[in-house]
């Protein structure tokens, strides 16, 4: 966990939702549960690799952007009119138009978000 920690700095909630599963495994273990301990170890070690690879992906794109802001709509065109999509951070910029720029997130949806809402790491 103190590794996914370092390296996503941004993810604070899923880190902090993980080491939660991990206290909650220590507290199985001192009941005698350890079936349930398993789990709840398991399920932090999910997060941390998911949260591992995310971090690989931006240390491996320098272009790599971060969403400004907590409550910010990537959009399904450039336009304040279009749809609103899942939102994810990192963002990966594929194109520029106008004040839009075209983002991948992590998990690879695509959608428009306004050039003032994005921050370079």
């Amino acid at each position: 966990m103190a590794r996914a920690a370092e390296q996503a700095p941004w993810r604070s909630s899923e880190i902090d939702a993980a080491r939660s599963k991990l206290a909650e495994a220590d507290e199985q273990v001192e009941r005698g549960h350890f079936g349930a301990a398993v789990f709840f170890v398991y399920r932090a070690r999910r997060i941390a690799t998911q949260l591992l690879r995310e971090a690989e992906l931006v240390h491996q794109h320098p272009d790599a952007a971060f969403v400004r802001g907590e409550r910010v709509n990537l959009r399904a065109g450039p336009s304040l009119e279009e749809n609103v999509l899942t939102l994810g951070t990192p963002v990966f910029p594929e194109r520029d138009q106008d004040a839009w720029v075209l983002v991948r997130v992590s998990l690879g949806t695509v959608g428009w978000i306004h050039n003032s809402m994005l921050r370079t790491h």
